[in-house]
């Protein structure tokens, strides 16, 4: 544990190994994609680098909790992004011809 709070290379490898492929399975129950779950993992990783300071011991599995839970707010985290970009860029969400002769829209920007 304390390697991994030194920034140990060794350690975070040994750490990833054991750690990825679980966490793997917890990212996919949130993430279809699969260069979503790779892109997550990524970022969940990186983060778990720099929060490492802030990581309290609290017994057996406190490690690996963390670390789920990390991930776990990665994947709601891109799950928003997700939504956000399919709500604004959806065809439901386009106005209809109708309603664009009734704004006067003409399709031409204004100068």
């Amino acid at each position: 544990m304390q390697r991994l709070f030194s920034k140990d290379r060794a350690a975070w490898k040994e750490f990833y190994d054991s750690y990825s492929a679980g966490l793997t399975y917890v990212c996919m129950r949130y993430i279809k994609e699969p260069e979503d779950v790779r892109d997550v993992l990524q970022n969940s990783f990186v983060k778990m680098f720099h929060a490492i300071d802030t990581f309290q011991y609290k017994g057996k599995g406190a490690l690996k909790a963390w670390s789920t839970r990390i991930v776990i707010n990665e994947s709601l985290q891109q799950l928003k992004s997700i939504s956000k970009f399919e709500k604004v860029n959806t065809p439901e969400n386009l106005p209809n011809e109708e309603e664009e002769r009734k704004s006067g829209f003409d399709g031409y920007p204004r100068i």
